[in-house]
Order: structure tokens, then C-alpha cells, then sequence
């Protein structure tokens, strides 16, 4: 006390309660849903490592345990997925600390280095329209809106019947609870000539506009599509055409096609802002984003301009794969 140096102990509050605790209060603050699962995972794996140092209070986690804790899941995981978790644990403790469940945050001064994000390919028209001619008919119309249309699969899933508004020529993105986007904003996409041509001759017999084909669990159809199926689908098909695929080797995986929309639309002439307003990104801190306001005549307007096509193959109903409904 003397030197200055003494601390008073805090609450002995357990890791696994304070975690709980935190998530709470992520629901509380009305944090996406999808946000709140990824946290969910990430802050129990913390719990069950600390518990297999036998280290199971709060006050007792150390920048050495998050040493061990991020070699321990080197081993199965890409550095910048260690590095969002250890993010995620950094915020957590500063929470517990605002909390008082601990005196001291521990991590307070703990320093996780930046990664350089690795740069992923886009596919290109031409192999954008071979995965499109070489894919089931029910798969295609899936592939052809988030290509055309620059959606995220997750978004895509949960797009009501109302949703795609073909009279008025949008498609609207909403951000639902238990279904929010990513920025938890809604937006609408104007509807490309292509794909509003497959768009009007597809049909939907529930609330989803895109459902699943028939399956053992659901043999009359109607469920809303699997993201994590509909990628494996699209690398299937990418790889019977040589293409490389996979986060892994750096190859395509469904959210290439993201990727493509972005990279045509620009190399179009179509302007950025404009592009970031039909994707939903929120990224650019420049005051354009607040300034800027994209009038819906003006976004059709430049939704005509982007020159995408199906390609010969892609548009021939005669094609091999047609009756792979």
C-alpha cells in the first residue's frame, strides 16, 4: 500500500457466468442474431480451454492463458479467425470490468497484431456463365440472383414471396428480427433485365421466395434453402469445370459470386457509391455516405448499364442439365 502498487481483490465471479452474463446483454442491446451465435461459440471455447487449465474464475485469466489460448487454437484455425476471437474476448472483459465483476481488465494492454486480409479471387463472366449452364435449373436461379443482384446467401434465405416486388422491379433486402442483415439496415436492389427474365418464371409455394428441393425431413419441398448447402453445391459445379475452390486453397466458394457483382458492376463504369448502396456496405467513413443519396431512377437507370448475360449455353433450354429440377 505503501508503494502504490496494492489492488483491491474483486468479486470472485466465475468465467462461464460472467460469459453468460455478456450475452445477456448482447440480446438486450438488440445484437443480430447471427452476431450473438458466433460470440455464443467463441466465448465457450474460452470457457471449456480455461476450465482445462483449471482456471475457472474471471479474476484469474491472464495475457499468458491468452497466449496458450490462441496457440492451442492455431492449431485448428486461420490466423484471422483467432484474431476476431481474441478481439471478441478483449471486448468481453472490458465489459466485465464497466461491470465491476473484475477490478483490473487484465487484457487491458494486450496487443493482437493486424493481419493483412488475403485478397480473394472473383470469378470472371465466363466462368460465372459455365457454373450457371452447368448447374440443376432450381440451382441456378439461386446462383444467377446473387451473381446479378450482388446479395449475400444469408440475405437471399430469407427473402419473402413480397420481397421480390417484379412490378416495381426491386428486390428488398429487409432486416427482420431473428433475421437481420449484417448492418442491420434494409436496402432494396434494382432487378437486371437477365434476372428478371428467370426471375418471372420461377414459382415459390411458401413464404420464401427461394426454397429447398424435396428431401427425406421434408418431402413436399417448401423449407426455406441451406446456405452451407448451396455452397457445396456451387464448388461441386465449379470444380467439374476445373475451377479452383475452397477458402482454403484461396478458390471460389458461393460468396465469389458477391465478389463478381462488385468487381463487373466497377469495372462497368457503374459508380462505387452507387454499387455500395445496392450491396449494403458501410464501410467507407467518408462523409459520401452521408451526403450521397441514390435516387430509384437513378439506380434502375444504372442497373441497365451493367452488361451481364447468361452466355449461349446458359440460355439454351435445350441444355443438358435442364430437367435437373
Amino acid at each position: 500500500m505503501q508503494e502504490g502498487s496494492y489492488q483491491r481483490r474483486g468479486p470472485e465471479v466465475s468465467l462461464a457466468n460472467a460469459k453468460d452474463a455478456y450475452l445477456a446483454f448482447l440480446t438486450t442491446e438488440g445484437r443480430a442474431k447471427g452476431t450473438r451465435t458466433r460470440y455464443t461459440g467463441e466465448l465457450r471455447t474460452l470457457v471449456e480451454f480455461c476450465a482445462g487449465q483449471r482456471v475457472t474464475r474471471l479474476s484469474k485469466v491472464t495475457p499468458a492463458i491468452m497466449d496458450a489460448y490462441r496457440a492451442e487454437r492455431r492449431k485448428v484455425c486461420q490466423l484471422p479467425t483467432i484474431n476476431h476471437e481474441s478481439m471478441v474476448i478483449k471486448q468481453f472483459l472490458r465489459w466485465c470490468q464497466s461491470r465491476a465483476l473484475i477490478t483490473v481488465n487484465p487484457l487491458a494492454s494486450y496487443r493482437v497484431a493486424k493481419v493483412i486480409p488475403r485478397k480473394r479471387p472473383a470469378p470472371t463472366l465466363e466462368e460465372v456463365q459455365a457454373a450457371l449452364a452447368n448447374s440443376p435449373a432450381w440451382l441456378r436461379r439461386i446462383l444467377t440472383t446473387l451473381a446479378f443482384a450482388g446479395i449475400r446467401i444469408g440475405e437471399l434465405r430469407h427473402l419473402l414471396v413480397e420481397d421480390v416486388d417484379l412490378k416495381e422491379n426491386w428486390i428488398h433486402v429487409e432486416s427482420r428480427e431473428g433475421a437481420e442483415t449484417k448492418t442491420k439496415r434494409p436496402r432494396k436492389i434494382p432487378i437486371h433485365p437477365v434476372l428478371r427474365q428467370m426471375l418471372v418464371e420461377h414459382s415459390s409455394g411458401g413464404p420464401w421466395f427461394f426454397t429447398a428441393a424435396p428431401s427425406t425431413d421434408y418431402p413436399e419441398g417448401g423449407h426455406w434453402i441451406s446456405p452451407k448447402g448451396i455452397n457445396e453445391e456451387f464448388q461441386k459445379v465449379a470444380e467439374g469445370l476445373g475451377l479452383p475452390v475452397g477458402l482454403k486453397d484461396n478458390g471460389y466458394t458461393v460468396h465469389s459470386l458477391r465478389h463478381f457483382f462488385e468487381t463487373f458492376s466497377i469495372n462497368s463504369r457503374i459508380p462505387q457509391r452507387v454499387v455500395d448502396t445496392w450491396m449494403g456496405h458501410q464501410g467507407d467513413r467518408s462523409m459520401g455516405r452521408v451526403y450521397y443519396e441514390l435516387t430509384d431512377d437513378e439506380s434502375q437507370k444504372f442497373m441497365q448499364e451493367v452488361p451481364f448475360s447468361l452466355g449461349t449455353d446458359a440460355r439454351d433450354p435445350g441444355r443438358r442439365n435442364q430437367t435437373q429440377e
